[in-house]
């Protein structure tokens, strides 16, 4: 399940290697994966400006998290818009 949000505070420290992004990374929108602290896998999907623009649910292993984003990469691109009546 991927929970869209215009801002959450699910909000892990990012670990990056040398703390240095490329003009490439500023610009383009990334999945941040993390362990929460119960020990399940998040992800994030982040804009380019920083903001989460979706939040997963918890999964018991990394694999089945990664799973989910290949998912989203895979089916998100071309999926149609509907709008709904609610």
């Amino acid at each position: 399940m991927l929970i869209l949000a215009a801002d959450t505070a699910l909000s892990p420290t990012v670990r990056q290697g040398s703390g240095h992004r490329s003009r490439e990374d500023a610009l383009a929108a990334r999945f941040e994966l993390f362990q929460d602290n119960d020990g399940q896998f998040r992800f994030h999907l982040k804009a380019a400006n920083g903001k989460i623009i979706a939040a997963s649910e918890d999964y018991k292993t990394r694999a089945g998290a990664t799973a989910c984003i290949a998912s989203v990469k895979k089916n998100a691109a071309d999926a149609p818009v509907v709008e709904v009546e609610t």
